[in-house]
């Protein structure tokens, strides 16, 4: 994803004549910068963001608006990156609990299940 955001980035500095930067580091406080510079241009403009049927975006909106959906993505895979705490994978319901394989039912069927990998020693 930080590929596409870079190309993104890219093609809206060609559009506009800015020169933003994005790194993996600090990419969600990038786009925040960014998000709030292109609000501070919709105001400077005066463009009224429209929706529904029948009415043309502007550029600046369409920019916007898949610059939002970017950064609400991010926010959401930094979240699952926390919860994995260097998991292979984790429940939704159960965040502690991983996948693992649990015993086979009568009719050999193994199943992930979420499960606790406890050990007593």
């Amino acid at each position: 994803m930080y590929v596409n955001i870079q190309s993104f980035i890219e093609e809206m500095n060609l559009a506009y004549e800015t020169n933003f930067k994005v790194t993996k580091e600090t990419l969600l406080d990038d786009l925040r910068v960014i998000l709030t510079n292109l609000e501070e241009k919709r105001k400077q403009e005066q463009i009224e963001f429209v929706h529904g049927i029948g009415k043309r975006k502007t550029k600046l909106q369409k920019l916007t608006e898949e610059l939002q959906t970017y950064y609400e993505r991010q926010e959401r895979y930094n979240t699952h990156n926390q919860l994995f705490e260097g998991r292979n994978s984790y429940s939704k319901t159960d965040t502690d609990a991983t996948f693992m394989h649990m015993k086979d039912d009568h009719m050999r069927n193994a199943q992930l299940k979420p499960a606790y990998n406890v050990q007593i020693g």
